[in-house]
Parts: C-alpha cells; structure tokens; sequence
C-alpha cells in the first residue's frame, strides 16, 4: 500500500532536524565539560549564573529537549511501525519537547539584553529586548498548550498555525537587535583605545612580511 503521507517533508524532517539537535547537544556538552575543566572553582555567583544560564543549563535543557525528540521518532517510526497516518498525529513528547525551547530561548536573551544594560548605561534597548523575550515565552508556552487542544498535526496548523508565524518574526527580531546593540557598544568602545591601532596595524605589517 502507497504512503498516504509525505515522507520528505514529515518523518525526513524530523529525523534531520533531531540528527542536528543531537550534533548540537553535543558540542554544548562539551562548551560545559571544558568550562568546569578550566575553572572548576569559580566565584559562587559566576557559578549560579553558569549553572542557571550558561553551559551547565544548556546542556540539561537539550538533554531533555534530545530525549524527548527521540522518543517522538521511536514512536513514529518503530511502535506505528506502517502506519503512515499516525505521522501526522501529535503526541506527549511533542507537545512537551517544545517548553525546554521555551525556558532556555527567552532566558538567554534576557541575560544578553543584561549585558547590553551593564555594557551601554541606558535602558531602551534592553527594556525593548526584555518585553520581545516575554512574548516569545508565552508564544512558545501557547504553541505548547494548544498541541493538547488538537489530535493533528494538520488541525493545528488551520487552528493555531498563527502562533508559529508570529514565534519566528519575535525570535529573529530580538537576535538580531541584541546582536547589533552589542557589536555597536563594543566597537564604540574600542575607539577609546586609539594608540592600539598603530601597534596592530604594526603588527600586521610584520606578519605579511614574514609571510612574504
């Protein structure tokens, strides 16, 4: 019997995207394994900062989001084994793997619009960062609570396919205005070391004649 479902663009995309998540835990496993390594004995609140928003926290917040996604794809692929309409279903390790993208997203970006507050003395930007991290929070938390309300994948997005479509505009929108802000503070501030210039330019100049 012929699938009924597209296989490329259902259970494909899933496996490949699960295959990166997966190549992407592991190299914040190892950003965490080589952070503790170089400075096991930190002070304690760079310590707190790491284990709630750094690597530490990161690593957990994938293992859980990598476990669930497995699962997902075990589900679909060996228990509904031929059963090519229960593809489109939704299940528990679906609507769940999307909360620790909830929790870890925001929160970073809340630490860097921190970071551009301490970095810059002024408020605007960070406040604006702030507010677009809560929204893209109870986004995502809403995304989460309606996979409960639906039994598919295709109901969900004529009912709530909306809300996918705002996640993405508030998640790009804050990258890139956090990303910005920061490399203009920090290349505002590098102008205030003028005599560097020379002695890098110097340094250049020397490499390329040791080259040539």
């Amino acid at each position: 019997m012929a699938p009924t479902v597209a296989l490329d663009n259902t259970l494909g995309a899933l496996e490949v995207g699960t295959m990166i998540s997966i190549f992407l835990f592991g190299l914040v496993t190892s950003q965490a394994f080589a952070y503790f390594r170089r400075d096991p004995a930190g002070c304690p609140l760079r310590l707190f900062l790491t284990l709630v928003i750094g690597p530490f926290q990161r690593m957990t917040v994938e293992l859980v989001h990598t476990v669930l996604t497995c699962m997902y794809i075990y589900e679909k692929t060996i228990t509904s084994f031929g059963d090519f309409e229960a593809l489109l279903n939704v299940s528990t390790s679906f609507n769940v793997s999307m909360l620790p993208v909830a929790i870890i997203g925001p929160l970073v970006q809340a630490f860097y619009a921190y970071r551009i507050l301490k970095l810059s003395g002024r408020r605007l930007t960070p406040i604006i960062c702030w507010t677009l991290s809560i929204l893209r929070f109870t986004n995502i938390v809403g995304i989460s609570i309606a996979t409960f309300a639906v039994s598919n994948i295709p109901e969900f997005k004529l009912r709530f396919g909306w809300l996918i479509m705002c996640s993405l505009p508030l998640s790009a929108c804050t990258d890139i205005l956090i990303t910005v802000t920061t490399c203009y503070y920090l290349r505002s501030q590098s102008s205030a070391f003028p005599r560097l210039v020379p002695r890098r330019s110097a340094g250049r100049l020397t490499r390329m004649t040791c080259i040539f």
